[in-house]
């Protein structure tokens, strides 16, 4: 751990390459499987005070405060599946959907990235001044290559990052505040239902021949891209997750399975006996909305209706779908 001042850039993230398996970093002539491209999510944190801390109260107890932060943060990148690929005194980098993402993974950053936050708090009580942690998120693509080798101590996957996610991610960090979150525009696609947001300036990126087409709006004076920022509010309460919306009041191309629907809400009522319904299905084809499109031919007069989300991120939250279900049923906050 060094100075930041003193420190080195890191480098593009176009020629990082981790092998993850032991905490260790392997060469790319290893054995592995053909590469395939992931959806995943860079979480970059940046500590801010630490040069004060060090002036105030000494190199050891600062070289302390800070190591302690940097194991805490292993413990909680674990809980959230995380794999750290930079932990120094300038901050860290981690990447969350590796070696396999779920549609729950930009969620899953902000719940990460909000329990860093509060741990560095804990952990800097004490301390004066204390460190804060700013953190930017940011949607990318990796290139991940699963490893053939069948030895304990063989790394799981490696996996190289593709465009400028990571320099987004870093941008973001730079740019919030101490106890901040801003996002790029793919976190806040895939979490605005769930998460709250503040949209704010476009910050300004360099070229870059690597960077999907579409991933941001080209600025009429430079060939750079402005990709967009968002601040994290906070999460959006259960009443507004559960709205309305006028948009799934009307499916096309679905009239089959909402007829199996109503073919089996009119059994339930001719034999009073009850029946249960699965939908399946990839991420994004219509299942939330087909089971809302039939709930509003249900007349609220006669029919109570409880409704619950089975979250990832509450996988830990003992009975977090029964308690989810009743609270329609008790007029429960949903604190």
């Amino acid at each position: 751990l060094e100075d930041p001042s003193a420190a080195t850039p890191p480098p593009s993230s176009r020629s990082v390459q981790r092998s993850i398996g032991r905490g260790h970093e392997r060469d790319k002539d290893q054995l592995l499987q053909p590469a395939e491209h992931k959806s995943v999510v860079i979480v970059e944190g940046e500590l801010s005070a630490l040069r004060e801390l060090r002036r105030n109260m000494g190199e050891a107890r600062s070289r302390e405060a800070l190591l302690d932060f940097l194991r805490v943060t292993e413990h909680v990148a674990y809980k959230f599946a995380a794999h750290p690929d930079r932990l120094d005194d300038r901050g860290f980098t981690y990447v969350i959907g590796l070696p396999v993402g779920t549609e729950d993974d930009a969620a899953r950053s902000i719940e990460f990235a909000r329990a860093l936050i509060d741990a560095l708090d804990g952990i800097s009580r004490e301390l004066s001044p204390p460190l804060k942690l700013a953190v930017g998120l940011s949607r990318g693509t990796a290139l991940v290559s699963r490893s053939a080798e069948a030895r304990a101590d063989a790394p799981r996957f490696s996996y190289e990052l593709l465009g400028q996610p990571a320099q987004i991610a870093r941008r973001l960090a730079g740019e919030a505040m101490p106890g901040e979150i801003l996002v790029g525009g793919g976190i806040f696609r895939a979490a605005r239902a769930d998460w709250r947001f503040e949209e704010l300036e476009a910050i300004e990126l360099p070229p870059d021949g690597d960077t999907a087409p579409g991933a941001g709006t080209r600025a009429a004076s430079d060939t750079g891209t402005r990709a967009k920022v968002y601040r994290l509010i906070g999460p959006r309460p259960r009443a507004d997750r559960l709205a309305d919306h006028a948009g799934l009041r009307r499916l096309i191309g679905c009239d089959f399975e909402l007829l199996m629907f109503l073919d089996a809400h009119r059994a339930v009522v001719a034999e009073s006996r009850a029946r249960y319904v699965l939908v399946l299905g990839e991420a994004g084809v219509g299942k939330a909305s087909i089971v809302d499109a039939f709930r509003h031919k249900l007349d609220p007069t006669t029919h109570l209706i409880l409704r619950c989300v089975g979250r990832p991120t509450l996988r830990d939250n003992p009975y977090a779908m029964v308690a989810d279900l009743t609270r329609d049923l008790f007029g429960l906050p949903e604190d």
